[in-house]
């Protein structure tokens, strides 16, 4: 998980900018007091993740039979897109 928010192809930053963005939204603070007691750390932002990552298990879908190529290029629109929004795409 720490490649791609290190690489500066795809996210380029750290968690330490990652937790203090997390801190900086209300919403993301109110929904990590509901499932992490207001703790927002690394470990608490690796663990939401992976909870989400589960959750995407879509074993039909046509984005599973993407070529390797293809998604890399999707990865980097979506994090040139997220940095020019001020978004985090994740």
């Amino acid at each position: 998980m720490d490649g791609p928010v290190h690489n500066p192809l795809e996210m380029n930053t750290n968690w330490s900018n990652i937790t203090d963005y997390v801190q900086s939204v209300q919403r993301y603070r109110s929904q990590f007091n509901d499932y992490f007691g207001g703790v927002i750390t690394d470990r608490t932002i690796k663990e939401a993740l992976v909870a989400f990552m589960s959750a995407l298990n879509t074993p039909d879908s046509p984005l599973t039979y993407i070529s390797k190529d293809k998604l890399m290029l999707c990865g980097l629109l979506l994090s040139k897109v997220g940095k020019s929004s001020n978004l985090w795409v994740v």
